[in-house]
Formats: C-alpha cells, sequence, structure tokens
C-alpha cells in the first residue's frame, strides 16, 4: 500500500458481483476508502456516463468490474455487444467529465477479448496480452453462437476503451490498466447461494453428480482472491499504466477432476472418474500469465489450493442447505 492511500478514494464498480466484492473488500483490507456501487438507484444505466455524475466527487482510483453476462441473447447487439461497449466507454466518459481528481482506471475485462474461439484449444499455442479475440462487430451480430457473441463482446469493448484513450490522449489526465482473467474460481467472500453461483463457480460444482467429465471448453483458470491482489498491486504501480495482463494459467476438466476426487473423500462417488492422468495440460493452449507477475509482482495460487477451497466451501454450502429443511 502506497504512502497516500489514505488519501485516495476507489470505486468499484460491479461491487456486488463475485469478482468485485473481492476488490472491494481487499480495497478495505488495505485502507482505501471505497465507494461501491451496483445497478440500482445509484447507477441506473451503467451505459450512460450520466449515471456516475453523483458518486464520482473525491473519487481518485475507478476499478470498473460490471459488465454484462449473457450467453443465450435474444437480440446480439441489444442484449450484449452495446451494453458491454458503451458501458466501457461511459466509465472513461463519466470519469473525464465528473472526476477531474481521477488518475487511474483499472478495467477487469476477460480472457474472452484474448482467446480466439473459432481455433479450438489450440495444443502448443500460448495465449498472451499481444492477443485479441479476432471476431468483428458485424460478425458478432451475426452469429447465433452466444459464447462466441459474448467473447466478442469483451474484446470490442476493450479495443474501444484504448481506442477512447488514444483518441483523447491530450486531455486525459488518468492511465488505463486491463485485467483479463479466464475462469475464476476461489472462495466466494460470503457464503454463496447455491442456486445463484457465477456461471465458472457454476460449472466446477456440476462436476458433481455429472455422469462424465466434460470436454474442455475455456482452457485457463485464475483464483479469484488473485485476481483482487493483482488490482492491488496495479493501483500501487505507475508501470501498470496503458498495459493489460492476462492472468492464470491453463486448465482442462480432467486434472480438475482428478485433484478434487484426490482431495475429497465426498467426491469419490459423486465425481466422474474419467481417464485420471490423462488430463494433460499440453493438450490444450498454454496462458502466459507472467507479465503480472514480473510487473506487478504477482503470486498466483496454485490450482490445488484453488479447487481446495472452492470445493470447501460449496460442500459447506450444500451441508448447510440441507440442514435447513
Amino acid at each position: 500500500m502506497s504512502d497516500d492511500t489514505l488519501t485516495r478514494s476507489l470505486l468499484v464498480t460491479g461491487s456486488s458481483g463475485y469478482i468485485g466484492t473481492h476488490i472491494a473488500c481487499q480495497a478495505l483490507h488495505n485502507g482505501w476508502q471505497v465507494r461501491a456501487t451496483t445497478r440500482s438507484e445509484a447507477v441506473p444505466d451503467f451505459t450512460k456516463h450520466e449515471a456516475y455524475h453523483s458518486i464520482l466527487a473525491g473519487v481518485t482510483d475507478i476499478v470498473h468490474a460490471a459488465s454484462p453476462f449473457n450467453l443465450q441473447p435474444q437480440d446480439n447487439a441489444k442484449d450484449v455487444l452495446e451494453p458491454a461497449i458503451q458501458g466501457s466507454l461511459a466509465i472513461l466518459e463519466a470519469a473525464i467529465r465528473y472526476g477531474p481528481q481521477v488518475r487511474q482506471v483499472i478495467n477487469i475485462a476477460s480472457f474472452a477479448a484474448i482467446v480466439d474461439t473459432s481455433k479450438g484449444l489450440r495444443p502448443g499455442h500460448t495465449y498472451s496480452e499481444k492477443d485479441w479475440n479476432p471476431m468483428t462487430y458485424d460478425q458478432a451480430v451475426a452469429t447465433s453462437n452466444g459464447p462466441a457473441t459474448y467473447c466478442a463482446s469483451k474484446s470490442l469493448a476493450e479495443r474501444a476503451m484504448w481506442d477512447w484513450m488514444e483518441d483523447n490522449k491530450l486531455n486525459v489526465p488518468f492511465t488505463l490498466s486491463v485485467i483479463n482473467p479466464p475462469w475464476v474460481f476461489g472462495p466466494y467472500y460470503a457464503d454463496p447461494d447455491l442456486g445463484t453461483l457465477c456461471d465458472s463457480v457454476a460449472a466446477l460444482w456440476r462436476l458433481f453428480g455429472a455422469k462424465t467429465v466434460p470436454p474442455t471448453d475455456f482452457a485457463g483458470f485464475v483464483d479469484v482472491r488473485d485476481v483482487a491482489k493483482a488490482v492491488m498491486l496495479a493501483l500501487d504501480n505507475p508501470a501498470a499504466a496503458g498495459r493489460r495482463f492476462l492472468l492464470g494459467a491453463s486448465l482442462d476438466w480432467q486434472t480438475a477432476a482428478d485433484i478434487i476426487r484426490k482431495r475429497f473423500m465426498a467426491a469419490q462417488e459423486r465425481v466422474p472418474v474419467g481417464r485420471p492422468g490423462y488430463g494433460k495440460l499440453e493438450s490444450v493452449y498454454n496462458i502466459d500469465g507472467r507479465q503480472a507477475q514480473r510487473v506487478l509482482g504477482l503470486a498466483y495460487t496454485p490450482l490445488d489450493s484453488t479447487l481446495y477451497s472452492t470445493v470447501c466451501q460449496l460442500l459447506k454450502a450444500e451441508e448447510a442447505d440441507k440442514g435447513s429443511y
């Protein structure tokens, strides 16, 4: 924590979400003054800069973690693309209009903005911050593939932010950094509701009771606590300005199943065996998360530890649910 943290105020959008809660609570723990927002009366429409007018007074730093998540849109542009793009631009417009004291914006984007889903698992390929999801806006509007549209929305929204920074570079008093996490696991900050788990943790929980180990589709992971740590480290590091940070490492579901079955007796009859030991990480693309280690000094939580703490919490929540009946 820097010496002037106590004079700095952090706005965290999307603070009620899985990642946003960890960021807000970690910031409070580190001594920040935190202003947390959700889409509510305080921020009725996060796609419009006017929505932030009354909450940016005194804010010196912003973490933008609010973003739409919809894998089954009825209208690709209206339901996914435009909310993602306009929501990302709105926080920048709000900062320059209503937050003259803002000096840093950190956007929580996604590995979805980096991965080229059309090329599958790409064994031997390593994704880094240099990569971009190549789907265009028109392609994203036309496709019937909901996940592909979502991935494109993350890429298009992030590109729009970088373009905005370049177009306004002579007048912008703040910097932009972007965090790109893949699947995010790890315990919720508070006890979770098993019926409303975020998509990544829900996918992990579905291993319990699954008949087979599911095929790997999104082959990367990072611990939610590491995402929050990366944000805190970026807030205190001038070298983070103007950079993307791809977080985490590769993942496959067979390896996850192997670890869970080994660590939990309760998983022996509930998590499918699959082909133990055959979930070799070299069968999927690699994720190069070293820039966050090198620039920010981030130390990653190992997959084994992340899965253990996540499953412990989920099993505890399940027991609590049973006891409530």
